[in-house]
């Protein structure tokens, strides 16, 4: 932790010795060491943002001042940099975490905490989205990526409680008063929640950023995995197509990367509009040139929606709906 701590604290030396030379300038605000303020009533340590106060110089204001310091100095003694979001509006947890607390790795980034019927949304850095179940995660890429797969529209512009109130979260309840938010509750009474719902210390290590892209042939394969889930689940076939694990995995993969809808429906197509997007591209990127194998030459033909297999002495040999399956022709020869 010592060598985490020293890094923060050169870090923000760094920030402080390249910040403007008329802000480095400044004399210390009240003679706290670090605080400065701009005219605008702009509060910095070490020329990093942390608060706005109406009349910073005013000797109303020292206190206040001196209080920010000591929550500054709290936070780089953790290794967290100081900000408006640790040292404002999260402090509440902020002022409770040492050294050695369990959860300092995931309170560090200041996650926000939502939360519906049998499920909490954590909201962690560019809007990257965790969704914990009955146990089970899934990660999301943007708050807009988890409403498409939910079937939602929203409007961009829309702060963020307002588009996650569309699919029913809102703010945890864990005994605070009326209007207060989740970080009004005592840390440990938040530590409660998390594992009430299974969420891992390291959520931030294990964020879904290791989800890899899909390759075309993956799309593919895919689109006919979740085809036979849909045929299953809504024909209630007694028998039909067989479903593999590797198949359920995929759908999986898809779903984490926020291509594929978590829950089917009979009415709407189940990748979202980010999955067709993506597979768009790749069939566009397929469509411009020839896969050559063997005495063969392969391209997708976005006309007909097929894949052409074609032999310079016989031409046109075949149309087949998947990649993977003119390929397997041509190399049989």
């Amino acid at each position: 932790m010592a060598a985490t701590n020293n890094a923060v604290l050169t870090k923000n030396e760094e920030i402080y010795q390249h910040a403007p030379s008329s802000e480095r300038n400044m004399p210390w605000l009240h003679g706290v060491e670090y605080m400065t303020a701009d005219s605008a009533g702009y509060v910095y340590w070490k020329g990093l943002h942390i608060e706005h106060c109406d009349s910073p110089y005013e000797s109303s204001s020292a206190k206040e001042i001196q209080d920010l310091a000591k929550r500054c100095l709290h936070l780089e003694s953790l290794g967290i940099r100081p900000g408006t979001e640790t040292a404002i509006w999260h402090w509440n947890w902020m002022k409770d975490l040492t050294s050695d607390h369990p959860w300092l790795g995931f309170f560090k980034h200041a996650p926000r905490l939502w939360e519906s019927d049998g499920s909490l949304a954590i909201v962690m850095a560019e809007n990257r989205l965790a969704i914990f179940t009955s146990g089970n995660i899934e990660f999301f890429k943007s708050i807009g990526t988890f409403l498409e797969s939910k079937g939602y529209e929203c409007d961009p512009e829309e702060v963020d409680c307002d588009k996650l109130r569309m699919a029913g979260f809102d703010t945890p309840k864990e005994g605070q008063k009326e209007l207060l938010d989740i970080v009004d509750v005592p840390l440990a009474r938040v530590v409660s929640l998390l594992e009430k719902y299974h969420v891992p210390r390291d959520l931030y290590q294990i964020d879904g950023r290791s989800v890899p892209d899909f390759t075309l042939d993956e799309f593919e394969d895919l689109v006919e995995a979740v085809g036979n889930i849909e045929q299953l689940e809504f024909e209630s076939l007694t028998s039909g197509p067989e479903v593999t694990s590797k198949q359920h995995s995929l759908v999986k993969r898809a779903q984490e990367a926020g291509y594929v809808r978590n829950q089917f429906s009979p009415c709407h197509s189940s990748l979202t509009k980010k999955g067709k997007k993506a597979w768009s591209r790749l069939l566009e990127e397929a469509s411009r040139e020839y896969l050559k194998v063997n005495e063969y030459k392969i391209r997708y033909n976005r006309l007909w929606g097929s894949w052409v297999l074609h032999h310079k002495e016989v031409g046109v040999c075949g149309e087949y709906h998947k990649r993977s399956k003119a390929v397997e022709v041509a190399q049989k020869g």
